[in-house]
């Protein structure tokens, strides 16, 4: 295939909104649980651009009786967000990862981003587990298998 046959990759301008968040506070499973939610990406228009979900989850062993992280877990948990955030971002150079939500409950905190290229964002998350660059203190991360059955 010489370069002229070479498909053409779309090139198109995208902002990206400024974060908005909210803070719920829901029951699930019968325990509290404290979830944000980027409400700036409810009207995003170029979600086929970051078409992939990204999510992780940690186990944090830790926890009040309630279920939720002692002392300045939540601060910490947070921290870690941004850092993992920004980590998929640079690797790019552009942005590469939209935090959709946080959740936190019974031990465990569920993450997710919209992720624009799947591999960069899969070879710094393989790096930071296997580096424990995550203050294990918080907790052991890794992937679950996903639950819909659909795929």
């Amino acid at each position: 295939m010489t370069s002229s046959q070479k498909p053409q990759q779309m090139k198109i301008n995208i902002t990206i909104p400024e974060e908005s968040f909210i803070c719920i506070e829901p029951i699930i499973d019968g325990h509290q649980a404290l979830t944000i939610i980027n409400t700036s990406l409810k009207q995003f228009e170029h979600k086929e651009a970051f078409a992939w979900n990204l999510a992780i989850f940690m186990d944090f062993e830790d926890a009040e009786e309630n279920g939720m992280p002692k002392g300045d877990g939540m601060e910490r948990i947070q921290l870690f967000c941004e850092k993992l955030e920004k980590q998929f971002n640079e690797a790019l150079g552009k942005p590469n990862a939209l935090f959709v939500f946080r959740e936190t409950y019974n031990g465990l905190t569920h993450i997710t981003w919209r992720i624009h290229d799947s591999d960069i964002a899969e070879e710094v998350l393989v790096q930071t587990i296997e580096s424990q660059n995550y203050q294990p203190s918080l907790g052991k991360l890794g992937a679950r298998p996903n639950d819909n059955s659909e795929g």
